[in-house]
């Protein structure tokens, strides 16, 4: 059922919200040549939503969501909202950033990003470094992790000797390490076979479902649509719908 929330509700303080955003918006000038990226976005995203951002390529999905990380910055931020569990985003520090990121935000993105030089349990451990854990509760988490995504028996793998569908694993275990609330997927199944991809789509809905992780996705993939709890349709940097798609369970 599509949402017909009016503006001025959409960012009252009386729900359960942990993300709002209000007038975002994006502009690149490269080469004077200007690219409207995101036109005035507003969005309210709910605790515990599993959430699909879809819609064509160059239609803002990625940038909206980088946004919604903190790791990009919307144009003219100073007139515009964006808090994530309370914080408010823009306005910040790089350092701040970092250390909010750090503590209460996960990242997958389509290629893995696992360094290759480090084994599995490594890259998972280190990004509890960074998270400012210390180091036997990070091994000792991260061995939780690397178990709870079914990947006990590889720890000492090097990620050239991993498939594709466990490269995602074993990034999904890091993004997972500092407890973050708010889990970020970039297209998590583009780089990998439709039962893989499959798996990992599957792994996300029982970190949602069993942990309550809010798990925000963009993607291609239609499958997505089995899974998610609500779909943010996007086009030409513009919400064009929000909305439920019904999938509690």
């Amino acid at each position: 059922m599509l949402r017909t929330e009016q503006k001025n509700d959409l960012f009252a303080i009386n729900d359960d919200a942990i993300i709002i955003a209000q007038n975002l918006s994006k502009v690149y000038n490269n080469s004077h040549v200007k690219t409207i990226a995101l036109q005035n976005i507003d969005l309210k995203i709910q605790t515990g939503s599993f959430v699909a951002i879809i819609g064509p390529s160059g239609s803002g999905k990625s940038t909206l969501i980088h946004i919604l990380a903190g790791l990009d910055k919307p144009t003219k931020e100073e007139e515009q909202l964006l808090q994530l569990d309370n914080y408010t985003i823009l306005g910040k520090t790089e350092s701040s950033l970092a250390e909010f990121r750090a503590r209460n935000v996960g990242f997958v993105l389509q290629f893995f990003g696992l360094l290759p030089t480090l084994t599995v349990l490594e890259n998972v451990m280190m990004a509890g470094y960074f998270g400012g854990i210390k180091d036997k509760v990070r091994k000792a988490k991260a061995l939780e992790l690397l178990s709870l995504v079914g990947l006990e028996n590889r720890v000492n793998h090097l990620p050239s000797q991993l498939s594709g569908g466990q490269k995602q694993r074993v990034a999904i275990a890091r993004a997972l390490i500092n407890s973050p609330k708010i889990l970020f997927a970039d297209e998590p199944t583009g780089n990998l076979d439709s039962t893989s991809g499959r798996e990992i789509l599957e792994l996300l809905k029982k970190l949602n479902l069993e942990q309550g992780i809010t798990i925000i996705v963009v993607s291609h993939d239609s499958r997505i649509l089995d899974y998610c709890t609500e779909i943010i349709e996007i086009e030409d940097g513009k919400i064009i719908s929000h909305i439920s798609n019904g999938n509690q369970s």
